[in-house]
């Protein structure tokens, strides 16, 4: 499995980063990630973290 991987992301990567070892991870269970400001800034809500994050970064 390794092999077939490297030899598929090796014409995207090029020379420049060498595949040096692939490891294979099959997801068994996976939960949301909760930024800390939903519990500890009230009234925090998705719009206003992605105002914030705009507003942060520029964009």
């Amino acid at each position: 499995m390794g092999q077939k991987c490297a030899e598929v992301l090796s014409p995207t990567i090029g020379d420049a980063f060498p595949i040096q070892g692939i490891i294979a991870v099959q997801v068994s269970k996976s939960e949301p990630i909760i930024a800390p400001s939903y519990y500890l800034v009230s009234g925090t809500t998705v719009e206003s973290q992605i105002a914030q994050a705009r507003k942060t970064y520029g964009i």
